[in-house]
């Protein structure tokens, strides 16, 4: 088993180039703001852009390390310093519309769970009046609300009333049909 190595210089000389921290944590709103003042008025990078850096990495990686000055992996570097700042307009772009996102979830999952627990008390408050009514206790019988509008005699919708008389069919003179035209 090797040993870990502690030296800087050491790890270099081993690794070919310094360690570097990585992770998954997210940029907070103040850390986005720090680095869109940083990087001024870049627009986002395009995917050709994201590709070449990309495929820089590969080479960097794959090609064979001199134990001198290694221009090679130098042109690399230098030539994706002079091109980040596209490339972090879209990575804190990226993480603002991700952190938009997080938000919008969280808010429809609160709405969902809000309609949720409604509709879980409505149904319970449901259950108790039927299941009273049911056991025949001191309790009226549901009723069923008639919509706006409606027959005050029967509960039926407007919609449904006579076309000749706008009247609803439980009116007196509906006993026998309604004469008017269009009944």
């Amino acid at each position: 088993m090797t040993e870990p190595i502690t030296n800087l210089a050491d790890a270099v000389a081993a690794l070919g180039a310094l360690p570097m921290s990585t992770g998954q944590e997210r940029l907070s709103s103040a850390e986005r703001e720090s680095i869109l003042s940083m990087i001024g008025d870049a627009k986002p990078a395009r995917s050709s852009l994201l590709l070449s850096f990309g495929k820089s990495v590969h080479d960097r990686a794959q090609h064979e390390h001199p134990k001198w000055e290694d221009l090679y992996c130098m042109n690399l570097s230098s030539y994706m310093g002079e091109r980040i700042a596209p490339v972090l307009r879209r990575l804190v772009d990226g993480e603002a519309e991700n952190a938009r996102l997080r938000a919008r979830v969280a808010e429809l999952e609160a709405a969902r769970k809000a309609d949720h627990e409604t509709w879980q008390h409505d149904l319970a408050t449901a259950r108790a009046e039927r299941e009273a009514w049911a056991a025949g206790k001191d309790q009226p019988a549901p009723m069923i609300t008639a919509s706006a509008g409606a027959c005050d005699g029967c509960g039926m919708a407007p919609e449904r009333w006579c076309p000749g008389c706008a009247k609803c069919a439980c009116v007196t003179e509906h006993d026998k049909g309604c004469m008017r035209v269009g009944a």
